[in-house]
C-alpha cells in the first residue's frame, strides 16, 4: 500500500480553500485504486517558490509518505513556479513519467504542450507535478498509473515487481535496465548527491551525524529581500482582537473596527471665546449683564432676556436666544455691582464693535465637531503618541475600544562565547559581550511591543530546544527572535532544532543581501521564529528589514502599510557597491532647501554595531553586478528605508 500526500498550489485556494476542486477529484481516482494507494494527507499553499519547497520538504520528512503529488503552477503564467521549486529538490529526475503524461494529454488537447510538469525521486519518495485543473490533474495521474506502483517500489528500495503490475509491463521491464538514470537536473546548491544516494534536500543538517557527513553548503534557496517579505506577509497569522482601555497604554495599537460616534460634540451650543452672549442688537452700545455661564456641571441653558447680555466663558453653554458671542477684548466695563456672596461683578458693559456681527459668530453648534453616527476612526488606524486618536475617542465618551492584539516577543542570544555584561566584569578567551539582546529589546520596546527576555542559551541542542519550547508554552511568547547559530558552522543549531527537534517549518534560510545573508524565518503553527545573524550590525539591520514589518503586520497594519517608510535621498558622499544588494547604515539629514542628504555612519563591517550609532536610515544600495561602475558617486539619488526620525 503506497501512501500519498496531495499538495494544492494556488494563491486563490490558499486564501479560500472552499474554491478547491482538485482534492475531491484526485481523491476519487485514488480511492478507486484503494488496493494500492491511500491518500494520507492534503495541504493548500500559495504559488510561492519557498512555500512549495518548504511544504514538500516537510512532507518528505515523514517516512510514511511514498508519493507526493502537487497540483497547480505548471503552466506559463507569471505565478506558475512549481517546476522551478520542485526540480532542485529532486535527487533523480524521471523524464519518462513526464513524457507519458504529456503524450496522453496531447491526445486530448494541443494545449497540453503548454504544460511544464516535472517528476522524480526525492530520497525514497517520488514527487509528481500535475496541472491545476481537476480534469487535467486526473488525466495526467491516470496516464502513469500503469507504471507508477512499480516506480514507487523501486524508489523505496524494493527490487521485486509488486503485485498488480501487468504482464506486459513485466515483459518491458525484463528488457530494460530500470536502474539506469542520468544526472540531467541542475546542481544549484539546493540538492547535492552522489551515486551512493542523496545527502540532503532543502533541510537542515542532522546533528546526530558526524561533521564530515553534513552539508558543506546551505540547502536553503537564496531568495531576494522582496521575496522574503512576501513569504512573511503570507505566513503571519491573522491578528486577534481584544478590548482595551482608552489610555496611554494604547499607543501603537491598531483599531480593529470602524468606530462611530453615538453623541454630538459639542452636545450644546457652546461659546468659542470668553465674552458676552448677545441678541440681535445694534452696536456699539451699552447693555446690562443679566447672568454668567461657566463651562461646568452647573451650567444651564437660560433664556437671554431682551436687551441684556450674559457673560460666558470658553466652552460654556450660551443662553437660548443667543445671536452671537462678542469677545471680551471688544468690550469694557462701565459699572459694577456686589453679588449675594459679596463679590464684585460686572453690571453694565459697553460693547465696542463697529463691524457687522453675524448670527452664530463665536458659537459652536451641536455636532459641529462630531455628529451622531459620524465615522470617527476607521479599522486599521494606528494609535499614535501624537495624541489625536486617543483624544478623539475620549471626546465622544468611549472608555474602551477593540484593537488588534500585539504579539508578545521573546528575545534570546545564543552561543557559548556570549556573556551578559551584568554577570561579570571581564572577558576571557574568545568571549564577547552580549550586545544583541539589549539592542533588540530596546528596538522592540521603542516600537511599543511587549518583550520577554529569554536570556543567553549555550550552543547545546537540547538546551536550545527546551528554551524555545518553554518560551512558547510557559512564557506566553508568540514570536521568538534569536541571534547567532544560523549559518553552516558545527555549532549553528537553530535550523536543525526548528526542523528536526521541534518539527517546525523553515520558510527561508538565506537572503541575497548584505549584511544578513543567513537570516532565517520559521514557524510552528501560529508561532513564529526569526533567526538573525550573530553579528550585531547584521542583527539590527535584519530586525528593521524583516522582523519589525512582521510585527507591524501581525499587529493589524494593512498589507500596504506594514513596511517601514522609504524616502529618496541624495548621496552626500560616494559609496562602493557590493555584488549583493547592500543595506548601508546612514545618517539622513535635511538641508536648508528641504532636500534629504545621506552620509555613511562609517565602517560597515557586520560585526561593528557602532555603524548603527546615529543611523536613522538604511541606504538601499544596488548590486554591483548590473552597474557600469562599482562606485555610486556623490549626488546620486537612491532609496532609503527610514528606521528613525530625521
Amino acid at each position: 500500500m503506497f501512501r500519498v500526500h496531495l499538495i494544492i498550489v494556488s494563491d486563490t485556494c490558499s486564501k479560500d480553500p472552499s474554491k478547491d476542486r482538485v482534492i475531491p477529484a484526485v481523491s476519487e481516482i485514488i480511492n478507486l485504486r484503494s488496493d494500492e494507494y491511500v491518500l494520507k494527507g492534503t495541504s493548500i499553499i500559495p504559488d510561492e517558490k519557498t512555500f512549495i519547497q518548504s511544504e514538500i520538504s516537510s512532507v518528505a520528512r515523514d517516512s510514511k509518505i511514498d508519493l507526493i503529488i502537487t497540483s497547480g503552477g505548471t503552466g506559463f503564467g507569471v505565478r506558475d513556479v512549481t517546476p522551478e521549486a520542485v526540480a532542485p529538490l529532486l535527487d533523480r529526475q524521471a523524464p519518462g513519467l513526464v513524457q507519458m503524461m504529456i503524450q496522453e494529454s496531447l491526445k486530448i488537447t494541443p494545449m497540453a504542450a503548454l504544460s511544464r510538469p516535472v517528476a522524480g525521486v526525492m530520497g525514497k519518495c517520488i514527487v509528481i507535478t500535475l496541472p491545476g485543473s481537476p480534469k487535467g490533474a486526473c488525466e495526467n495521474l491516470t496516464s502513469i498509473f500503469p507504471i507508477l506502483s512499480h516506480a514507487l517500489s523501486l524508489a523505496c528500495g524494493s527490487s521485486a515487481t509488486p503485485h498488480g503490475v501487468s504482464q506486459k509491463l513485466q515483459n518491458v521491464n525484463s528488457s530494460h535496465d530500470v536502474g539506469h538514470h542520468k544526472h540531467n537536473h541542475p546542481h544549484n546548491g539546493a540538492c547535492e548527491h552522489s551515486h551512493k544516494g542523496p545527502k540532503f534536500y532543502n533541510r537542515s543538517n542532522d546533528l546526530s551525524r558526524p561533521v564530515t557527513e553534513r552539508a558543506r553548503q546551505s540547502p536553503y534557496p537564496m531568495i531576494s529581500v522582496d521575496e522574503a517579505l512576501d513569504v512573511i506577509n503570507a505566513t503571519v497569522p491573522t491578528p486577534r482582537v481584544e478590548e482595551r482601555n482608552i489610555d496611554q497604554t494604547l499607543i501603537g495599537y491598531v483599531i480593529a473596527e470602524n468606530i462611530y460616534s453615538t453623541v454630538n460634540v459639542p452636545g450644546y451650543r457652546a461659546s468659542i471665546v470668553d465674552g458676552y452672549a448677545v441678541g440681535n442688537y445694534s452696536f456699539p452700545n451699552t447693555y446690562d449683564v443679566s447672568d454668567i455661564s461657566h463651562a461646568n456641571s452647573l451650567a444651564s441653558s437660560t433664556r437671554l432676556e431682551s436687551n441684556t447680555i450674559v457673560r460666558v466663558t470658553t466652552g460654556a453653554p450660551v443662553p437660548n436666544g443667543t445671536f452671537a458671542v462678542i469677545p471680551v477684548e471688544s468690550t469694557y466695563v462701565e459699572s459694577s455691582r456686589v453679588d449675594s456672596n459679596g463679590k464684585e461683578e460686572e453690571a453694565r458693559v459697553f460693547i465696542d464693535v463697529d463691524e457687522i456681527v453675524k448670527e452664530g459668530d463665536n458659537i459652536r453648534e451641536p455636532g459641529s465637531d462630531v455628529e451622531i453616527n459620524d465615522l470617527i476612526l476607521s479599522e486599521g488606524t494606528e494609535i499614535t503618541a501624537v495624541g489625536g486618536e486617543i483624544g478623539l475617542l475620549s471626546s465622544v465618551g468611549l472608555r474602551t475600544v477593540n484593537v488588534y492584539r500585539k504579539p508578545i516577543i521573546g528575545i534570546m542570544s545564543t552561543g557559548d562565547e556570549v556573556v551578559d555584561p551584568s554577570s561579570c566584569s571581564s572577558l576571557i578567551g574568545g568571549q564577547v559581550w552580549d550586545s544583541n539582546r539589549p539592542s533588540l529589546i530596546t528596538a522592540c520596546k521603542g516600537n511599543n511591543f511587549e518583550v520577554v527576555d529569554l536570556g543567553i542559551v549555550e550552543d547545546v541542542a537540547n538546551r536550545l530546544e527546551s528554551s524555545i519550547r518553554q518560551a512558547y508554552s510557559k512564557r506566553g511568547v508568540d514570536i521568538i527572535i534569536t541571534t547567532g547559530g544560523v549559518s553552516m558552522g558545527e555549532l549553528d543549531l537553530l535550523k536543525p532544532t526548528i526542523e528536526r527537534a521541534l518539527n517546525g517549518i523553515i520558510h527561508f534560510g538565506r537572503v541575497a543581501m548584505k549584511p544578513g545573508k543567513p537570516t532565517t524565518f520559521g514557524s510552528f503553527g501560529n508561532k513564529l521564529i526569526f533567526g538573525l545573524p550573530g553579528n550585531p550590525a547584521s542583527a539590527l539591520v535584519t530586525f528593521h528589514l524583516f522582523v519589525l514589518p512582521c510585527l507591524r503586520l501581525w499587529s493589524g497594519r494593512s498589507k500596504n502599510r506594514y513596511k517601514l517608510p522609504t524616502v529618496k535621498v541624495k548621496l552626500g558622499e560616494a559609496f562602493y557597491l557590493d555584488p549583493r544588494p547592500e543595506y548601508q547604515r546612514a545618517k539622513i539629514l535635511q538641508n536648508d532647501d528641504g532636500c534629504l542628504i545621506a552620509y555613511s555612519t562609517g565602517r560597515q563591517r557586520s560585526s561593528r554595531v557602532g555603524s548603527m550609532y546615529t543611523a536613522n536610515g538604511l541606504l538601499c544600495l544596488p548590486s554591483s553586478t548590473n552597474q557600469s561602475s562599482p562606485i555610486l558617486p556623490e549626488g546620486n539619488v537612491i532609496e532609503a528605508i527610514m528606521i528613525g526620525p530625521l
